[in-house]
Protein backbone atom coordinates (compact mmCIF):
# COMPACT_ATOMS: atom_id res chain seq x y z
CA UNK A 1 0.00 0.00 0.00
CA UNK A 2 2.94 2.22 0.90
CA UNK A 3 4.41 1.69 -2.50
CA UNK A 4 1.29 2.78 -4.31
CA UNK A 5 0.64 5.80 -2.13
CA UNK A 6 4.33 7.40 -3.08
CA UNK A 7 3.36 6.93 -6.82
CA UNK A 8 0.61 10.07 -5.86
CA UNK A 9 2.29 13.26 -6.21
CA UNK A 10 -0.40 15.04 -3.53
CA UNK A 11 0.00 14.25 0.00
CA UNK A 12 -2.02 11.56 1.56
CA UNK A 13 -2.43 9.28 4.01
CA UNK A 14 -5.08 6.78 5.57
CA UNK A 15 -6.90 7.19 8.52
CA UNK A 16 -8.87 4.88 10.77
CA UNK A 17 -12.66 5.54 12.10
CA UNK A 18 -10.98 7.14 14.99
CA UNK A 19 -9.16 9.91 13.09
CA UNK A 20 -5.61 7.64 13.43
CA UNK A 21 -3.21 7.50 10.73
CA UNK A 22 -2.49 3.85 9.85
CA UNK A 23 -0.53 4.60 6.53
CA UNK A 24 1.37 7.83 4.33
CA UNK A 25 2.99 8.52 1.40
CA UNK A 26 6.86 10.13 1.15
CA UNK A 27 4.81 13.14 -0.27
CA UNK A 28 2.99 13.54 3.43
CA UNK A 29 6.20 13.22 5.17
CA UNK A 30 7.70 15.52 3.62
CA UNK A 31 5.20 18.12 3.99
CA UNK A 32 5.16 17.36 7.79
CA UNK A 33 8.87 16.88 7.74
CA UNK A 34 8.66 13.42 9.86
CA UNK A 35 9.29 10.09 9.37
CA UNK A 36 7.06 7.64 8.34
CA UNK A 37 7.49 5.71 11.85
CA UNK A 38 6.91 9.44 13.36
CA UNK A 39 3.22 9.77 11.80
CA UNK A 40 1.62 6.35 12.17
CA UNK A 41 -0.16 5.97 15.10
CA UNK A 42 -0.73 9.95 15.15
CA UNK A 43 -4.13 11.67 15.07
CA UNK A 44 -4.56 13.04 11.61
CA UNK A 45 -6.40 16.43 12.64
CA UNK A 46 -3.84 17.40 14.82
CA UNK A 47 -1.44 17.37 12.21
CA UNK A 48 -3.62 19.04 9.60
CA UNK A 49 -5.03 21.94 11.54
CA UNK A 50 -1.53 24.05 10.25
CA UNK A 51 -1.80 23.84 6.93
CA UNK A 52 -5.99 24.73 6.36
CA UNK A 53 -5.59 27.88 5.17
CA UNK A 54 -3.35 26.84 2.44
CA UNK A 55 -4.36 23.14 1.71
CA UNK A 56 -7.64 22.14 0.31
CA UNK A 57 -8.54 18.60 1.92
CA UNK A 58 -10.61 15.84 0.55
CA UNK A 59 -12.13 12.58 2.34
CA UNK A 60 -12.93 9.49 0.97
CA UNK A 61 -14.16 6.69 2.95
CA UNK A 62 -13.80 3.18 1.77
CA UNK A 63 -13.89 -0.60 3.69
CA UNK A 64 -10.09 -2.19 3.90
CA UNK A 65 -9.54 -5.85 3.13
CA UNK A 66 -9.79 -6.89 6.98
CA UNK A 67 -13.42 -5.18 6.90
CA UNK A 68 -12.30 -2.09 8.67
CA UNK A 69 -13.56 1.52 8.02
CA UNK A 70 -11.00 3.62 6.38
CA UNK A 71 -10.76 7.08 5.37
CA UNK A 72 -7.74 8.56 2.20
CA UNK A 73 -7.43 11.98 3.10
CA UNK A 74 -5.59 13.92 0.54
CA UNK A 75 -4.12 17.12 1.16
CA UNK A 76 -3.31 19.76 -2.38
CA UNK A 77 -1.65 22.33 -2.23
CA UNK A 78 -4.05 25.65 -2.80
CA UNK A 79 -1.21 27.96 -3.98
CA UNK A 80 -0.22 25.51 -6.03
CA UNK A 81 -3.64 25.02 -7.81
CA UNK A 82 -3.59 28.66 -7.99
CA UNK A 83 -0.55 29.26 -9.60
CA UNK A 84 -1.35 26.83 -12.21
CA UNK A 85 -4.63 28.35 -12.65
CA UNK A 86 -2.90 31.44 -13.24
CA UNK A 87 -0.17 30.30 -15.43
CA UNK A 88 -3.24 28.94 -17.74
CA UNK A 89 -4.58 31.95 -17.71
CA UNK A 90 -1.42 33.64 -18.99
CA UNK A 91 -0.88 31.30 -21.33
CA UNK A 92 -4.65 31.70 -22.97
CA UNK A 93 -3.35 35.68 -23.42
CA UNK A 94 -0.26 34.73 -24.69
CA UNK A 95 -2.31 32.83 -27.30
CA UNK A 96 -5.11 35.05 -27.61
CA UNK A 97 -2.19 37.75 -28.09
CA UNK A 98 -0.19 35.94 -30.48
CA UNK A 99 -3.13 35.02 -32.71
CA UNK A 100 -4.37 39.10 -32.66
CA UNK A 101 -0.67 39.33 -33.85
CA UNK A 102 -0.74 36.57 -36.60
CA UNK A 103 -4.28 38.13 -37.71
CA UNK A 104 -2.71 41.63 -37.67
CA UNK A 105 0.53 40.46 -39.99
CA UNK A 106 -1.59 38.58 -42.51
CA UNK A 107 -3.81 41.62 -43.14
CA UNK A 108 -0.90 43.73 -43.78
CA UNK A 109 0.47 40.84 -45.89
CA UNK A 110 -2.59 40.91 -47.77
CA UNK A 111 -2.09 44.48 -48.38
CA UNK A 112 0.71 44.93 -48.94
CA UNK A 113 0.49 41.95 -51.87
CA UNK A 114 -2.79 43.62 -53.12
CA UNK A 115 -0.67 47.03 -53.36
CA UNK A 116 2.15 44.95 -55.39
CA UNK A 117 -0.70 43.65 -57.61
CA UNK A 118 -2.03 47.06 -58.66
CA UNK A 119 1.36 48.53 -58.57
CA UNK A 120 2.40 45.78 -61.21
CA UNK A 121 -0.81 46.28 -63.06
CA UNK A 122 -0.81 49.76 -63.13
CA UNK A 123 2.56 49.93 -64.24
CA UNK A 124 1.63 47.99 -67.28
CA UNK A 125 -1.59 49.72 -67.99
CA UNK A 126 0.55 53.10 -67.81
CA UNK A 127 2.84 51.75 -70.76
CA UNK A 128 -0.44 50.65 -72.55
CA UNK A 129 -2.02 54.04 -72.16
CA UNK A 130 1.25 56.07 -73.35
CA UNK A 131 1.19 53.57 -76.91
CA UNK A 132 -2.29 54.55 -77.26
CA UNK A 133 -2.26 57.84 -76.47
CA UNK A 134 0.50 58.18 -79.31
CA UNK A 135 -2.08 56.23 -81.79
CA UNK A 136 -4.24 59.02 -81.35
CA UNK A 137 -2.79 62.21 -81.47
CA UNK A 138 -1.53 60.63 -84.90
CA UNK A 139 -5.49 59.68 -85.67
CA UNK A 140 -7.19 62.96 -84.18
CA UNK A 141 -4.07 65.22 -86.28
CA UNK A 142 -4.94 63.57 -89.37
CA UNK A 143 -8.81 63.46 -88.81
CA UNK A 144 -8.57 67.30 -88.80
CA UNK A 145 -6.47 67.59 -91.49
CA UNK A 146 -8.80 65.92 -93.41
CA UNK A 147 -11.64 68.16 -92.26
CA UNK A 148 -9.63 70.75 -93.46
CA UNK A 149 -9.08 69.47 -96.54
CA UNK A 150 -12.54 68.44 -97.47
CA UNK A 151 -13.31 71.65 -97.82
CA UNK A 152 -17.17 71.90 -98.36
CA UNK A 153 -17.58 68.51 -98.85
CA UNK A 154 -20.33 67.64 -95.81
CA UNK A 155 -20.39 64.22 -96.10
CA UNK A 156 -16.65 63.95 -95.15
CA UNK A 157 -16.52 66.53 -93.01
CA UNK A 158 -19.43 64.46 -91.10
CA UNK A 159 -17.57 61.15 -91.08
CA UNK A 160 -14.74 63.22 -90.11
CA UNK A 161 -16.58 64.08 -86.94
CA UNK A 162 -18.05 60.83 -86.15
CA UNK A 163 -14.37 59.41 -86.11
CA UNK A 164 -13.05 62.36 -83.72
CA UNK A 165 -16.21 61.60 -81.05
CA UNK A 166 -14.65 58.12 -81.22
CA UNK A 167 -11.04 59.07 -80.87
CA UNK A 168 -12.15 61.54 -78.09
CA UNK A 169 -13.83 58.70 -76.31
CA UNK A 170 -10.62 56.21 -76.91
CA UNK A 171 -8.72 59.40 -75.18
CA UNK A 172 -11.09 59.35 -72.01
CA UNK A 173 -10.69 55.48 -71.73
CA UNK A 174 -6.95 55.87 -71.90
CA UNK A 175 -7.36 59.00 -69.34
CA UNK A 176 -8.97 56.10 -67.03
CA UNK A 177 -6.01 54.00 -67.72
CA UNK A 178 -3.69 56.49 -66.52
CA UNK A 179 -5.50 57.29 -63.37
CA UNK A 180 -5.25 53.96 -62.16
CA UNK A 181 -1.69 53.63 -62.88
CA UNK A 182 -1.25 57.44 -61.25
CA UNK A 183 0.07 58.37 -64.39
CA UNK A 184 -2.12 61.05 -65.58
CA UNK A 185 -1.55 64.79 -65.24
CA UNK A 186 -3.22 66.65 -62.34
CA UNK A 187 -3.88 70.06 -61.96
CA UNK A 188 -4.27 70.31 -58.63
CA UNK A 189 -5.96 73.60 -56.79
CA UNK A 190 -7.59 74.51 -53.74
CA UNK A 191 -11.54 72.99 -53.68
CA UNK A 192 -14.56 73.21 -51.78
CA UNK A 193 -15.87 70.01 -51.20
CA UNK A 194 -19.12 70.24 -50.38
CA UNK A 195 -19.76 72.43 -53.48
CA UNK A 196 -18.77 70.21 -55.46
CA UNK A 197 -20.10 67.13 -54.14
CA UNK A 198 -23.49 69.59 -54.25
CA UNK A 199 -23.03 70.33 -58.12
CA UNK A 200 -22.06 66.75 -58.95
CA UNK A 201 -25.80 65.22 -56.99
CA UNK A 202 -27.82 68.22 -58.65
CA UNK A 203 -26.18 67.68 -62.18
CA UNK A 204 -27.05 63.53 -61.60
CA UNK A 205 -30.66 63.72 -59.91
CA UNK A 206 -32.30 63.33 -63.17
CA UNK A 207 -30.27 60.26 -64.68
CA UNK A 208 -30.46 58.65 -61.00
CA UNK A 209 -34.39 58.45 -61.39
CA UNK A 210 -37.26 58.73 -58.95
CA UNK A 211 -36.79 55.51 -57.56
CA UNK A 212 -33.61 56.66 -55.56
CA UNK A 213 -34.14 58.35 -53.11
CA UNK A 214 -30.62 60.96 -52.44
CA UNK A 215 -29.60 61.87 -48.64
CA UNK A 216 -26.71 64.15 -47.96
CA UNK A 217 -24.53 64.86 -44.75
CA UNK A 218 -22.52 67.59 -45.26
CA UNK A 219 -19.76 68.96 -42.87
CA UNK A 220 -20.42 72.29 -42.20
CA UNK A 221 -17.23 73.59 -41.20
CA UNK A 222 -15.21 71.26 -43.86
CA UNK A 223 -11.81 71.80 -44.62
CA UNK A 224 -10.68 72.57 -48.42
CA UNK A 225 -8.91 70.22 -50.05
CA UNK A 226 -5.41 70.72 -52.51
CA UNK A 227 -6.81 68.45 -55.76
CA UNK A 228 -7.70 68.15 -59.23
CA UNK A 229 -11.53 69.37 -59.14
CA UNK A 230 -12.46 67.81 -62.83
CA UNK A 231 -10.78 64.70 -61.25
CA UNK A 232 -12.62 64.59 -57.97
CA UNK A 233 -15.72 65.35 -59.62
CA UNK A 234 -15.30 62.26 -62.36
CA UNK A 235 -14.97 59.87 -59.04
CA UNK A 236 -17.27 61.03 -57.56
CA UNK A 237 -19.85 60.83 -60.46
CA UNK A 238 -18.53 57.06 -60.81
CA UNK A 239 -18.76 56.27 -57.12
CA UNK A 240 -22.85 57.99 -58.07
CA UNK A 241 -23.60 55.72 -60.90
CA UNK A 242 -22.21 52.79 -59.53
CA UNK A 243 -24.35 53.10 -56.57
CA UNK A 244 -27.54 53.64 -58.71
CA UNK A 245 -26.27 50.78 -60.93
CA UNK A 246 -26.18 48.42 -57.43
CA UNK A 247 -30.03 49.84 -56.81
CA UNK A 248 -32.39 48.52 -59.41
CA UNK A 249 -35.06 48.30 -57.74
CA UNK A 250 -34.63 51.46 -55.75
CA UNK A 251 -32.80 52.77 -52.41
CA UNK A 252 -31.05 55.37 -50.81
CA UNK A 253 -27.84 57.02 -51.90
CA UNK A 254 -26.19 58.46 -48.89
CA UNK A 255 -23.07 60.53 -49.32
CA UNK A 256 -21.76 62.68 -46.65
CA UNK A 257 -18.46 64.72 -46.09
CA UNK A 258 -16.51 65.06 -42.52
CA UNK A 259 -13.57 66.18 -41.14
CA UNK A 260 -10.49 62.98 -40.21
CA UNK A 261 -7.44 62.67 -38.35
CA UNK A 262 -4.85 60.10 -38.86
CA UNK A 263 -3.13 59.77 -35.47
CA UNK A 264 -1.53 56.53 -36.62
CA UNK A 265 -0.42 55.80 -40.17
CA UNK A 266 -2.70 52.96 -41.94
CA UNK A 267 -3.90 51.64 -45.34
CA UNK A 268 -2.03 54.20 -47.24
CA UNK A 269 -2.56 57.26 -45.14
CA UNK A 270 0.50 59.21 -42.93
CA UNK A 271 -0.42 61.13 -40.13
CA UNK A 272 -2.30 64.39 -41.07
CA UNK A 273 -5.54 65.55 -41.39
CA UNK A 274 -7.79 64.44 -44.27
CA UNK A 275 -11.54 65.26 -46.07
CA UNK A 276 -13.19 62.08 -45.85
CA UNK A 277 -16.23 61.55 -48.66
CA UNK A 278 -17.77 58.82 -48.00
CA UNK A 279 -20.95 57.48 -51.10
CA UNK A 280 -22.78 54.71 -49.47
CA UNK A 281 -26.05 52.89 -51.16
CA UNK A 282 -28.30 50.47 -50.16
CA UNK A 283 -28.35 48.32 -52.84
CA UNK A 284 -26.99 44.44 -53.41
CA UNK A 285 -23.56 44.53 -52.18
CA UNK A 286 -20.46 42.98 -53.04
CA UNK A 287 -19.40 39.49 -52.82
CA UNK A 288 -16.84 39.37 -49.78
CA UNK A 289 -14.37 37.43 -52.42
CA UNK A 290 -14.45 40.12 -54.92
CA UNK A 291 -13.76 42.78 -52.92
CA UNK A 292 -10.13 42.47 -53.03
CA UNK A 293 -10.48 42.73 -56.96
CA UNK A 294 -12.71 45.49 -57.17
CA UNK A 295 -10.33 48.26 -57.89
CA UNK A 296 -8.50 46.38 -60.62
CA UNK A 297 -8.96 47.51 -64.16
CA UNK A 298 -11.05 45.69 -66.56
CA UNK A 299 -12.58 44.00 -63.19
CA UNK A 300 -16.49 44.35 -62.46
CA UNK A 301 -19.22 42.36 -60.90
CA UNK A 302 -21.96 44.47 -63.58
CA UNK A 303 -23.46 42.54 -66.43
CA UNK A 304 -22.01 42.31 -69.87
CA UNK A 305 -22.38 45.65 -71.53
CA UNK A 306 -23.47 47.53 -68.38
CA UNK A 307 -19.53 48.85 -67.23
CA UNK A 308 -16.08 49.10 -69.00
CA UNK A 309 -14.12 48.20 -65.03
CA UNK A 310 -12.58 50.95 -65.13
CA UNK A 311 -14.84 52.84 -62.52
CA UNK A 312 -13.23 52.09 -59.22
CA UNK A 313 -10.04 51.48 -60.44
CA UNK A 314 -9.80 55.53 -61.97
CA UNK A 315 -10.91 56.41 -58.48
CA UNK A 316 -8.68 54.49 -56.68
CA UNK A 317 -5.76 55.90 -59.20
CA UNK A 318 -6.68 59.40 -59.21
CA UNK A 319 -6.58 59.47 -55.02
CA UNK A 320 -4.14 57.77 -54.58
CA UNK A 321 -1.67 60.01 -56.48
CA UNK A 322 -3.48 62.52 -55.31
CA UNK A 323 -2.09 61.33 -51.59
CA UNK A 324 -5.08 59.95 -50.41
CA UNK A 325 -6.14 56.33 -49.86
CA UNK A 326 -9.66 54.68 -50.59
CA UNK A 327 -11.60 52.18 -48.39
CA UNK A 328 -14.32 49.87 -49.62
CA UNK A 329 -16.84 48.41 -47.22
CA UNK A 330 -19.70 45.72 -48.70
CA UNK A 331 -22.17 43.11 -47.65
CA UNK A 332 -24.19 41.36 -50.18
CA UNK A 333 -28.15 42.77 -49.99
CA UNK A 334 -26.68 45.51 -46.91
CA UNK A 335 -25.29 47.75 -49.33
CA UNK A 336 -21.76 49.64 -50.11
CA UNK A 337 -20.21 52.28 -48.44
CA UNK A 338 -16.98 53.71 -50.57
CA UNK A 339 -14.17 56.20 -48.73
CA UNK A 340 -12.32 58.65 -50.10
CA UNK A 341 -9.54 60.66 -47.84
CA UNK A 342 -7.95 63.67 -49.39
CA UNK A 343 -5.11 65.76 -47.29
CA UNK A 344 -6.92 69.40 -46.47
CA UNK A 345 -5.43 72.69 -47.75
CA UNK A 346 -5.95 75.98 -46.15
CA UNK A 347 -7.87 78.28 -48.07
CA UNK A 348 -10.34 78.18 -51.14
CA UNK A 349 -9.44 80.42 -53.88
CA UNK A 350 -11.93 82.25 -55.44
CA UNK A 351 -11.02 81.40 -59.79
CA UNK A 352 -13.08 83.32 -62.57
CA UNK A 353 -14.05 81.09 -65.18
CA UNK A 354 -12.46 80.84 -68.47
CA UNK A 355 -13.87 82.32 -71.67
CA UNK A 356 -13.81 79.87 -74.72
CA UNK A 357 -10.22 80.59 -76.84
CA UNK A 358 -10.41 81.15 -80.66
CA UNK A 359 -8.51 78.69 -83.03
CA UNK A 360 -5.94 81.57 -84.32
CA UNK A 361 -3.32 80.87 -87.27
CA UNK A 362 0.23 81.34 -87.27
CA UNK A 363 2.31 84.00 -89.07
CA UNK A 364 5.41 82.49 -90.61
CA UNK A 365 7.31 81.29 -87.45
CA UNK A 366 9.68 78.69 -87.21
CA UNK A 367 8.85 75.51 -85.42
CA UNK A 368 11.52 72.84 -84.59
CA UNK A 369 9.09 69.90 -83.67
CA UNK A 370 10.76 66.68 -81.70
CA UNK A 371 9.50 63.42 -81.59
CA UNK A 372 10.92 60.06 -81.92
CA UNK A 373 7.16 58.69 -82.66
CA UNK A 374 7.94 58.85 -86.87
CA UNK A 375 3.65 59.16 -87.52
CA UNK A 376 3.27 61.19 -84.54
CA UNK A 377 5.88 63.45 -85.76
CA UNK A 378 4.40 63.79 -89.73
CA UNK A 379 1.20 64.36 -88.08
CA UNK A 380 2.10 67.57 -85.74
CA UNK A 381 4.28 68.41 -88.72
CA UNK A 382 1.36 68.87 -90.73
CA UNK A 383 -0.64 70.18 -88.66
CA UNK A 384 0.98 73.22 -88.19
CA UNK A 385 2.07 73.98 -91.46
CA UNK A 386 -1.76 74.11 -92.34
CA UNK A 387 -2.25 76.42 -89.74
CA UNK A 388 0.71 78.62 -91.29
CA UNK A 389 3.67 77.63 -89.36
CA UNK A 390 6.89 76.99 -91.16
CA UNK A 391 8.60 73.83 -89.82
CA UNK A 392 11.40 71.29 -89.22
CA UNK A 393 11.66 68.32 -87.46
CA UNK A 394 14.18 66.18 -85.95
CA UNK A 395 13.69 62.46 -84.05
CA UNK A 396 16.22 62.92 -81.23
CA UNK A 397 17.80 64.96 -78.77
CA UNK A 398 21.10 65.46 -81.09
CA UNK A 399 19.94 66.23 -84.10
CA UNK A 400 17.03 68.94 -82.77
CA UNK A 401 20.49 70.70 -81.02
CA UNK A 402 22.55 70.47 -83.97
CA UNK A 403 19.46 72.23 -85.67
CA UNK A 404 19.25 74.79 -83.37
CA UNK A 405 22.95 75.45 -83.64
CA UNK A 406 22.71 76.13 -86.88
CA UNK A 407 18.94 77.85 -87.43
CA UNK A 408 17.29 80.17 -85.00
CA UNK A 409 13.74 79.04 -84.21
CA UNK A 410 10.64 80.97 -82.75
CA UNK A 411 9.41 78.17 -80.70
CA UNK A 412 10.39 74.59 -79.92
CA UNK A 413 7.51 72.03 -79.60
CA UNK A 414 8.90 69.14 -78.22
CA UNK A 415 8.49 65.54 -76.77
CA UNK A 416 9.05 64.54 -73.07
CA UNK A 417 10.28 61.11 -73.60
CA UNK A 418 12.77 60.97 -76.43
CA UNK A 419 14.79 58.12 -77.76
CA UNK A 420 18.17 58.00 -77.69
CA UNK A 421 20.67 59.62 -74.77
CA UNK A 422 18.71 62.77 -74.01
CA UNK A 423 15.05 63.69 -73.22
CA UNK A 424 13.05 66.61 -73.73
CA UNK A 425 13.57 68.45 -70.98
CA UNK A 426 17.39 67.45 -70.90
CA UNK A 427 17.27 69.31 -74.75
CA UNK A 428 15.72 72.13 -73.40
CA UNK A 429 17.93 72.79 -70.73
CA UNK A 430 21.00 72.97 -73.32
CA UNK A 431 18.99 74.86 -76.14
CA UNK A 432 18.46 77.60 -73.38
CA UNK A 433 22.32 77.75 -72.80
CA UNK A 434 22.37 78.71 -76.14
CA UNK A 435 19.23 80.46 -76.10
CA UNK A 436 18.05 81.72 -73.35
CA UNK A 437 14.36 83.19 -74.80
CA UNK A 438 13.57 80.63 -76.69
CA UNK A 439 10.07 79.73 -76.60
CA UNK A 440 9.56 76.05 -75.52
CA UNK A 441 6.51 73.92 -75.80
CA UNK A 442 6.40 70.20 -74.38
CA UNK A 443 4.50 67.64 -75.71
CA UNK A 444 3.66 63.99 -73.48
CA UNK A 445 1.56 61.02 -73.30
CA UNK A 446 3.03 59.84 -70.16
CA UNK A 447 2.64 61.66 -66.57
CA UNK A 448 3.50 62.92 -63.82
CA UNK A 449 6.66 60.90 -62.91
CA UNK A 450 8.30 61.45 -66.23
CA UNK A 451 7.38 65.63 -65.93
CA UNK A 452 9.38 66.27 -62.49
CA UNK A 453 12.31 67.93 -64.93
CA UNK A 454 9.48 70.36 -66.82
CA UNK A 455 8.94 72.29 -64.05
CA UNK A 456 5.90 73.52 -62.93
CA UNK A 457 5.11 76.59 -65.13
CA UNK A 458 5.95 74.76 -68.40
CA UNK A 459 3.55 74.65 -71.39
CA UNK A 460 2.25 71.55 -71.77
CA UNK A 461 0.51 69.67 -74.38
CA UNK A 462 -1.37 66.09 -73.19
CA UNK A 463 -1.23 63.98 -76.19
CA UNK A 464 -3.93 63.15 -77.76
CA UNK A 465 -4.48 66.74 -78.45
CA UNK A 466 -6.75 68.43 -80.93
CA UNK A 467 -5.77 71.03 -83.77
CA UNK A 468 -7.40 73.84 -81.64
CA UNK A 469 -5.76 73.32 -78.56
CA UNK A 470 -2.30 73.19 -80.62
CA UNK A 471 -3.18 76.39 -82.17
CA UNK A 472 -4.17 78.15 -78.99
CA UNK A 473 -1.59 76.85 -77.03
CA UNK A 474 1.47 78.25 -79.78
CA UNK A 475 -0.08 81.55 -80.24
CA UNK A 476 -0.17 82.07 -76.18
CA UNK A 477 3.65 81.28 -76.31
CA UNK A 478 4.33 82.95 -79.14
CA UNK A 479 2.48 86.31 -78.59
Amino acid sequence: MGRLLDALDDAVCIEDAAGIIQECNSAFCDLLSAQRAELIGAHGSSLRHRFADTWEVQRREFVADDGAQRTLVRLRDRSRELAKEEALATRAKELEQNERKLAEILSRQRSVQHAQRLESVGQLTGGVAHDFNNLLAVITGCLELLKVRAGENRPVIELADRALTAAERGAALVQRLLAFSRRQMLNPEPTDVNSLVTDVLELSRRSLGEHIEIETQLCSDLWPVLVDASQLENAILNLVINARDAMPDGGILMVSTNRFRVDVAEDGLVVGEYVKIAVSDTGTGIPREHLGRVFEPFFTTKETGRGSGLGLSMVYGFVTQSHGAVRIHSETEAGTSVELFLPRVGFVPHVEPEEAAEQPRGRGELVLVVEDDPAVRRTVVSVLEELGYRVLEASTAADAFEILQQTSVDLLLTDVVLGGTASGPELVERARERMPSLNIIFMTGYAEQHLSAVGQDANILKKPFRAPELARMLREVLK
